[in-house]
């Protein structure tokens, strides 16, 4: 072999160790960045707050309840803040929810729906014993021995996450 053999086979063997080793500095360059474009949305994901979410609010009068007459006669029909003649008759109904008390189990309350200060509607007064009607708070409490009480069945107003819920 001459010495241009040589030098032109030196050259030829260079200019691929220069090819593939730009090749591989190609490929190392988009996987460094594309790691680091995965950990940077991986610390976003991790640390962005979290969204708000919007109750989904419905109204009384989109849901169907269960109505009581004074005489105890029961009826399903639409919700209403105002309140239902009977069927039977010209007296009031009004709608009948049955509440858990820890202590005491299933009390069933008849209760009338206001509309507050903010325009939703929530529970206003309720009756545990015929004809006697208390003002609701922020909670309601069982009128033996106070305890929260909750829904026995699920709240069909707080149904998606909706706003109005029996206290």
């Amino acid at each position: 072999m001459t010495d241009t053999e040589i030098r032109v086979e030196t050259m030829e063997s260079h200019r691929v160790d220069v090819a593939e080793q730009q090749r591989k500095t190609t490929v190392y360059s988009f996987s460094a960045a594309a790691a680091v474009c995965i950990v940077v949305i991986g610390v976003w994901w991790m640390t962005r707050p979290a969204a708000s979410r919007v109750a989904v609010q419905r109204s009384i009068t989109s849901m169907q309840v269960t109505w009581q007459c004074p005489d105890g006669t029961t009826f399903e029909d639409r919700g209403s803040i105002i309140g239902k003649a009977c069927p039977h008759g010209n007296r009031r109904a009004d709608v009948r929810v049955t509440y858990v008390c820890p202590r005491h189990g299933d009390r069933a309350a008849l209760v009338r729906y206001a509309r507050s200060l903010n325009g939703q509607e929530r529970v206003a007064e309720v009756s545990f014993r015929h004809g006697v009607w208390r003002p609701v708070g922020q909670y309601l409490r069982c009128p033996d021995c106070g305890a929260r009480l909750i829904p026995k069945e699920a709240d069909p107003f707080a149904a998606g996450g909706g706003s109005l819920r029996s206290p």
